[in-house]
C-alpha cells in the first residue's frame, strides 16, 4: 500500500530572523541590569515592570550626569587654609601720620590764606558773609589776608595786641577777636578798620550796618550774620565768581614764582624729629630716624614709613612674638599746633597708622587706624597671605601691571585709577599721588580735583571697574588694645614739662610666629 506524505515548507526571511536574534542576544547578554529579565520573562506584567524599572534607572542616571556637568562648568573652587609655623617673619612696613596736616608754628598769614582757599568748600567764603557773627575786631591794614587773630577767646592765639591766647603763638595782627580768622573785607565799626585789603568783600549790600561805620561795599551788613533779603540783588553765581577770582589773584600775588604744594607740605607739615619722636626702638635697638623712615605724602600730608624699603639688606625680621620684640614708638602729636576753625580740617587728635607690605602703597584714609594722645596702643599682628587663581575659577589676572608700583595690589590700583581720572579731567595730580604729572595748584584743587574725586567716590565700581583682586596678596590682621599713659612715669622719663595728653605710644609686633 502506497503512502502519500505532505510536506509543508515555511519560508523565513533572513532579515527578520537576524533582527530577532540580535535584539534577543543583546537583551540576554548585556550586563545592564533588567534587560535580560524583560526579554526572557514569559509574563507580560513582569516585562512591563522591568521596562519601567529600566526607564526609571536611565532617567536617574541622566539627571545625575547633567548635575555633574553643570557643576563642572560652574568652575567652583575650594578654599584651603594652612597655618604654618615660621622661625622668623619678615616685619611689615608701618606708615604713621598726624591727623593735623599743617603745624601752626610754621605758618605765616599768607599760608593761612592758601590753606583756607584749598580746604574750604565753595560755600565757605559765602558763609563768611551770610553767617558772620561775633568775630570781634580785625585790622586788615595793608595785608591781603589778616591770618589768624590773636584773640583771647576760643582760638588761643596771641597777637601784638594786649591780649594773649593759651598757645603762645604770635601773630603780627593789630587786633584781637574770638575766632582767629578774618571776616568780610572792608567791614568797619566793630569789625575793624578798612584798609587796602585785596580780599573781595561781599557784594549786593545796601544801607548801613547795625554797628558804627559802613561797609567797604555798598549795602547793609548786620552783625547778626544775615543778609537783608529785600536789598540783595545781582546774581549769586557772579558774586561767587568775583569772590573766587579775587581769592586766586591774591594767592598768585603772594607767590609770584608759583605755589608748590610739595615744598609747602614738607615745610609746613608734621615733622619726624627728635622733638616729635621721644622714643623709637625695634627689638630693643634705637631707630635712626633718617635711615629707618621714608617720607611719603598722603591725604594727611607728611607721613613716614618705617621699614618701607624693598631691599633685603635693610629689611627687618621678628623671630620672637610678644611685647618688646617689634616696633615701639612714643610720639608727640603736638596738640597745641593743631589748626582751629579751618574748613575741612580734622576733628580728630592723635596719630593714624597703617601696617602693610613693602610693595603695597599706604592708603591711610581707608586702612589707617587711629591712636588717641594720652594712650599706649598695643597692636598684635597676624600675617595673612592669600593666593587667588585665574579665570575661569577666580577673578585675578596675573598679567595686570601698575605704572608706578613694582607689584599689582588693590590699593595701588585704586590710587592709579583716581590718578588717571584726575589727570584726564584736570590735567594735574594731587600731591599724594605718584607720577611725573604737574601737581595741581590751589585753584585746580578747589575747582576741579575735589569735584572729580566726589564723582569717583560716588560710584567707584563704575569708574574703577578694572581694579580686581590680586593673585597674591599679604594682609595683616591687627588686634588693638589701649592703656592710659602714666603721668609720673612720663615726667620722670621725659621731663616735667611733658603733658601726657599730647603723647601717644605704639607697640607693633607679631602676636604669634605663624602665618596663614
Amino acid at each position: 500500500m502506497e503512502k502519500n506524505h505532505a510536506i509543508q515548507t515555511v519560508m523565513v526571511r533572513p532579515t527578520e530572523l537576524m533582527e530577532e536574534s540580535l535584539e534577543k542576544e543583546f537583551a540576554t547578554s548585556t550586563t545592564a541590569h533588567g534587560f535580560a529579565r524583560a526579554a526572557a520573562s514569559k509574563s507580560i506584567c513582569r516585562r512591563i515592570a522591568w521596562v519601567v524599572f529600566i526607564l526609571a534607572g536611565l532617567g536617574m542616571a541622566t539627571w545625575m550626569i547633567s548635575l555633574r556637568l553643570i557643576n563642572y562648568f560652574t568652575y567652583s573652587t575650594s578654599t584651603e587654609i594652612k597655618i604654618t609655623f615660621e622661625p622668623r617673619l619678615a616685619f611689615p612696613a608701618v606708615t604713621i601720620c598726624n591727623f593735623n596736616r599743617y603745624m601752626k608754628k610754621f605758618l605765616t598769614t599768607a599760608d593761612y590764606y592758601v590753606i583756607q582757599a584749598t580746604s574750604a568748600s565753595s560755600d565757605y567764603y559765602e558763609n563768611y558773609y551770610n553767617n558772620y557773627d561775633g568775630y570781634g575786631s580785625y585790622d586788615y591794614g595793608s595785608s591781603s589776608y589778616s591770618g589768624p587773630s590773636g584773640s583771647s577767646g576760643s582760638s588761643g592765639y596771641s597777637s601784638n595786641s594786649d591780649s594773649t591766647g593759651s598757645s603762645g603763638y604770635s601773630s603780627n595782627l593789630g587786633s584781637t577777636g574770638s575766632s582767629g580768622y578774618p571776616g568780610p573785607s572792608g567791614s568797619v565799626g566793630s569789625l575793624g578798620s578798612t584798609g587796602s585789603s585785596s580780599y573781595p568783600g561781599p557784594s549786593g549790600y545796601a544801607g548801613s550796618t547795625d554797628s558804627t561805620g559802613s561797609t567797604g561795599d555798598t549795602g547793609s551788613y548786620r552783625s547778626t550774620g544775615s543778609y537783608d533779603s529785600s536789598a540783595q540783588s545781582g546774581n549769586d553765581v557772579s558774586s561767587r565768581s568775583a569772590t573766587s577770582n579775587g581769592m586766586w589773584a591774591n594767592i598768585s600775588e603772594l607767590y609770584p614764582n608759583g605755589f608748590d604744594f610739595g615744598n609747602f607740605s614738607m615745610e609746613k607739615g608734621w615733622q619726624l624729629t627728635n622733638e616729635t619722636v621721644l622714643e623709637c626702638e625695634f627689638k630693643g635697638r634705637s631707630c635712626d630716624l633718617d635711615k629707618d623712615f621714608q617720607h611719603v605724602f598722603s591725604s594727611y600730608g607728611n607721613c613716614y614709613t618705617f621699614n618701607g624699603e624693598l631691599h633685603a639688606r635693610r629689611s627687618r625680621y621678628q623671630d620672637q612674638p610678644g611685647l618688646g620684640n617689634g616696633l615701639h614708638l612714643v610720639l608727640n602729636v603736638e596738640q597745641n599746633e593743631y589748626l582751629d576753625d579751618v574748613p575741612d580740617e580734622t576733628e580728630q587728635i592723635g596719630i593714624v597708622f597703617q601696617v602693610h607690605s613693602q610693595y603695597e602703597p599706604p592708603l591711610m584714609e581707608t586702612k589707617g587706624l587711629g591712636v588717641s594722645p594720652g594712650f599706649h596702643a598695643f597692636a598684635g599682628l597676624k600675617r595673612l597671605q592669600t593666593v587667588n587663581i585665574e579665570p575661569p575659577w577666580g577673578k585675578c589676572n596675573k598679567s595686570l601691571r601698575l605704572d608706578h608700583y613694582p607689584q599689582y595690589t588693590f590699593s595701588g590700583c585704586i590710587i592709579e585709577c583716581k590718578l588717571q581720572k584726575t589727570v584726564e579731567k584736570c590735567a594735574c595730580k594731587p600731591l599724594e599721588y605718584p607720577g611725573s604729572y604737574p601737581v595741581c595748584s590751589p585753584r585746580e584743587m578747589q575747582e576741579c580735583v575735589r569735584e572729580e574725586m566726589r564723582v569717583i567716590n560716588q560710584d567707584f565700581s563704575k569708574h574703577c571697574s578694572g581694579c580686581t583682586v590680586p593673585c597674591n596678596s599679604t594682609n595683616y590682621n591687627i588686634q588693638l588694645s589701649y592703656v592710659a599713659l602714666r603721668n609720673a612715669t612720663l615726667h620722670h622719663k621725659y621731663g616735667k614739662h611733658i603733658n601726657p595728653s599730647g603723647y601717644s605710644g605704639d607697640y607693633i609686633q607679631y602676636g604669634q610666629s605663624s602665618g596663614a
